[in-house]
């Protein structure tokens, strides 16, 4: 076992990921699209859970909207009891869900947070620019301690800032 005293000391990571995904053709956004963002607005749930905005908001897909084609809507419904932010897969249990765009699958998000690219050092912000766990840290971090730098950031700045 290693030194309890021995500490790893603080340290940039950067990664290059080769993703590769095959993406089957896709068609544009369906009524039941615009009918599930029509509720969100209605139930106040038309604003990102991360920043509280209602403004400058894009609306993911949970499962990508590209993939309907190969999904398994069973495999995710039970999913989505998970990762569930307004309460809506708990709601309808009892209902089947078969479309990529039924309301238990969209997560409106802040641009930034959804598909932004900080121009100044190449990263991703957004949701479809990294990966979970750096994005999900944007959001659960302490105040003033996010490892990631958002936009107009630089690395020194960041380093300045994270304990």
């Amino acid at each position: 076992m290693g030194n309890p005293e021995k500490i790893t000391t603080e340290h940039v990571e950067q990664r290059t990921i080769k993703e590769i995904i095959i993406t089957p053709e896709h068609g544009q956004r369906s009524a039941e699209f615009r009918r599930s963002v029509a509720k969100l607005k209605k139930d106040g749930n038309y604003r990102c859970p991360i920043t509280d905005r209602t403004t400058n908001i894009q609306v993911h897909h949970i499962a990508e909207f590209s993939l309907a084609n190969v999904i398994d809507f069973d495999k995710l419904k039970a999913f989505l009891l998970v990762i569930d932010p307004f309460g809506y897969s708990e709601q309808m249990a009892d209902q089947p869900l078969t479309h990529i765009d039924d309301i238990r699958n969209l997560l409106p998000l802040a641009t930034e947070y959804h598909n932004n690219i900080n121009n100044l050092l190449g990263n991703g912000t957004g949701i479809h620019n990294m990966t979970f766990p750096a994005w999900v840290a944007q959001f659960v971090c302490k105040d003033g301690q996010c490892p990631v730098p958002q936009e107009g950031e630089t690395i020194e700045t960041v380093l300045e800032r994270v304990d």
